[in-house]
């Protein structure tokens, strides 16, 4: 049981982008630890329904991400975490903010700036456009 609870803390703690969480001795370093992009990803596993589209869900697995539209596969794409941020497409995004994941299309390159990642719930903007923020509800 106390397994469960420790998975469980590390798993919350894993979606808080690293910065956050250093106390103000450590930010007052010259060098900064990155997150463990590792442990980001893991935190995105799993299928994600669109909290005002219920027909829109997201499923990732491993380095992959499928778009469903009405239970149909719509899209596929690998996804790359980069948890401060630093990758060109993701220029205008503040790590302070969350970290970033990079869904990498067939043409292109959309990064997206994690705002909440719980283990049941999933927020992010994509950086460079108007659309807003995506909330998801984790379904498995």
């Amino acid at each position: 049981m106390w397994v469960l609870a420790v998975l469980a803390t590390f798993q919350i703690w894993a979606c808080k982008n690293q910065n956050q969480a250093q106390n103000t001795a450590q930010q007052t370093e010259q060098t900064k630890s990155e997150p463990d992009n590792n442990d980001l990803l893991e935190t995105l596993q799993g299928k994600w329904q669109n909290t005002a589209d219920p027909a829109y869900s997201l499923e990732i697995v491993d380095t992959k991400m499928r778009h469903f539209n009405g239970g149909k596969l719509a899209g596929e794409t690998d996804i790359e975490v980069d948890g401060f941020c630093s990758n060109v497409s993701c220029q205008g995004a503040a790590a302070e903010d969350g970290w970033c994941f990079l869904e990498k299309g067939q043409f292109d390159i959309q990064c997206h700036l994690v705002a909440k990642c719980t283990p049941d719930t999933l927020r992010f903007s994509d950086v460079g456009t108007e659309s807003g923020m995506q909330s998801f509800k984790k379904i498995r």
